[in-house]
């Protein structure tokens, strides 16, 4: 009989307890949605309208929790000293909705008069906590690519492959972000998975804002004008100061180059470079870079004029010099950009890229499209990695055109011709290109 009425309390205390669970997620569902048709939706509206509510957009029949809803409404809350008296009667129709969901979020509703006379206080609203989901963003581009590529008299080889690219970022405060970027990609005309693509994460850093001096702390990517000198990844520290548009803007870097197109051949080189870029007479953009790198190269490797270079050197510094000229006549945009080094072999230790673009291909306009011919001589001793769709120690051309076909969808193609510095073999590459953005 004891161990019966044992059983029966464990029970019964049980079912209390499972009742009073049910019952509190029943009084407090912060996380229920707000119907699509509900009065909030619409005062919220006119509050973003009349500049009480920031980065509100009506979402039509796309719904938000309440808990979501709470978090506006108490940004609203903020900003009823600067209200009028028909905003100050819907914000405090809308404290008065979502008054359980607001104390949960730690801010009081004491109303004191009657309603929009502007005496009502509201709790600790600085210590309003944000949705973390506002404060993720994210930029993505995907891209089927097929080229052909026929060097000298070898047969044409493909590589055909979709690729995916996406960049993210995370607001830490109104000064701070972490942004990221990762790859994944594969090879269409093999089984296997494309190593330099699959799950890779080309970027990760710390960006924020010192006085007027932005800082990037991390792995980014360094773009030398044009990328003319160098089209890779460093893990190291930048700092700019300035604006290029407004007045002049200086970038200063130091690190260690991450990515390398020969990891058997270069040992984590390091680099460092200042750049510096404004506006000429308001219609030409100049940049000016100057790069230096310890290139750590491996000893028992002379592959080519380069690498046979620093051997012989010791693997002493190279400076690298570099400068670049935008500007726009009529429907072309002109870019020129010219690099060389202090390095002495065989081959040149200077080289030039242009391109002329006509028109201009808007991705969020259909039906938009442009062409586009580009110039490049690229030695060994001018730059230290280049672009990997262009094929080092050439120099050739480029033509191509780009069309959108719907929004955020661009079909592009392009044809290249060069001949390579040292033993003018040509080559040849074809491809298209088909990229979504989101």
């Amino acid at each position: 009989m004891q161990n019966n009425t044992r059983k029966i309390m464990v029970m019964f205390l049980m079912l209390v307890f499972m009742l009073g669970s049910v019952t509190t997620a029943f009084a407090a569902r912060p996380f229920a949605n707000v119907p699509a048709k509900h009065w909030a939706y619409d005062a919220l509206s006119k509050l973003a309208a009349g500049g009480i509510v920031d980065g509100y957009n009506d979402k039509g029949d796309k719904t938000i929790t309440r808990y979501e809803m709470a978090i506006i409404v108490g940004k609203a809350m903020e900003k009823i000293e600067q209200a009028d008296k028909d905003q100050k009667v819907l914000i405090e129709k809308l404290a008065a909705e979502f008054s359980d969901e607001l104390k949960s979020l730690g801010v009081s509703v004491v109303n004191t008069t009657a309603p929009g006379q502007g005496t009502t206080r509201f709790g600790k609203l600085s210590q309003l906590p944000v949705n973390p989901v506002e404060k993720f963003t994210y930029t993505g581009r995907s891209y089927l690519f097929f080229a052909s590529t026929k060097i000298g008299n070898t047969p044409a080889t493909t590589d055909d492959k979709i690729k995916t690219d996406l960049k993210y970022q995370f607001k830490v405060n109104d000064k701070w972000s972490l942004v990221g970027e990762s790859v994944w990609g594969r090879k269409m005309n093999t089984s296997a998975a494309v190593t330099t693509y699959n799950d890779e994460w080309t970027q990760m850093y710390v960006a924020g804002k010192v006085g007027k001096a932005t800082i990037e702390g991390g792995v980014f990517k360094y773009p030398s004008p044009l990328n003319i000198v160098m089209a890779g990844v460093i893990t190291g520290t930048q700092v700019s100061y300035g604006n290029e548009v407004k007045d002049v803007n200086v970038t200063v870097l130091s690190g260690r180059v991450s990515a390398n197109p020969d990891t058997a051949t270069y040992k984590s080189p390091r680099i460092s470079s200042i750049l510096v870029a404004g506006t000429i007479n308001k219609t030409i953009l100049a940049r000016a870079a100057y790069v230096r790198v310890q290139p750590n190269v491996n000893q028992a490797t002379t592959s080519n004029d380069y690498q046979a270079y620093l051997v012989n050197h010791g693997n002493k510094d190279i400076n690298y010099y570099t400068v670049r000229f935008d500007t726009q006549l009529g429907d072309w945009n002109l870019m020129n950009a010219f690099s060389t080094s202090d390095a002495q072999g065989k081959t040149s230790k200077s080289g030039f890229m242009s391109k002329y673009i006509y028109k201009y291909a808007d991705i969020n306009v259909p039906g938009s499209s442009e062409a586009y011919i580009m110039f490049r001589r690229a030695p060994y001793l001018a730059s230290y990695i280049t672009l990997n769709d262009w094929i080092a120690n050439t120099q050739g051309f480029r033509i191509g055109a780009n069309y959108i076909i719907d929004k955020n969808v661009r079909l592009g193609a392009w044809f290249s011709k060069a001949n390579d510095i040292d033993t003018h073999i040509k080559k040849v590459k074809i491809c298209t290109q088909l990229d979504v953005y989101y």
